[in-house]
């Protein structure tokens, strides 16, 4: 009976020590994948500091049914420097700041590309009549997003509507952003550089 009683005992320690190194082990996987994640936010800042700004050049292409299609794009940095701003013109709450950084930090580690479309119909203009691609210079597909149904706006002659992508994943500059309009026969093509200071 003592001998069941000091078998139990063993083996439930042996179980505690190998879940306590199991944890211990997924601990240091969790820190190491914690310093990576912290580096790359580092030299995205130093890279970051070295760049004034970003250009987008269109390769010409005339639009079946006229109207515009132009896209900007903003990086992980120069969003959370727009949402401090915007921050302290609405006086935010610090907690509503923190979560509003934490949640683009989470959700455009690659920054957002910011579409912009003028339209002679409502339906033409409806941002569910588009897709943006991103592909790196070798034409590898990077991101891919189907915009969601989006009611346009109407001003002299035109219905215009905004569409954005939100980068989920870092992306070198520069890089190729591809917009699909479903009424188009072809995607119209866009690259976007870096401007260096």
């Amino acid at each position: 009976m003592m001998t069941n009683k000091l078998m139990l005992i063993i083996v439930a320690f042996g179980t505690i020590l190998i879940s306590c190194n199991s944890n211990t082990r997924q601990k240091n996987d969790i820190t190491k994948a914690q310093k990576l994640e912290l580096e790359q936010i580092r030299q995205d800042s130093i890279e970051a500091t070295l760049i004034k700004g970003y250009s987008v050049k269109k390769f010409s292409r005339r639009q079946k049914y006229g109207g515009k299609t132009k896209i900007e794009y903003q990086s992980l940095p120069q969003l959370l420097d727009e949402v401090r701003i915007l921050s302290l013109k609405q006086m935010w709450t610090k907690e509503k700041l923190q979560t509003t950084l934490n949640t683009y930090k989470n959700t455009c580690k690659g920054g957002q590309v910011r579409l912009y479309i003028e339209r002679i119909t409502i339906g033409a203009a409806n941002t569910d009549m588009f897709s943006i691609i991103i592909k790196d210079t070798s034409e590898s597909e990077l991101y891919r997003v189907d915009l969601d149904n989006d009611i346009p706006e109407y001003s002299s002659d035109w219905w215009w509507n905004y569409g954005y992508a939100y980068i989920n994943k870092r992306i070198k500059i520069p890089f190729y952003v591809y917009v699909v309009d479903k009424l188009e026969d072809t995607p119209f093509k866009f690259k976007v550089t870096a401007i260096k200071k």
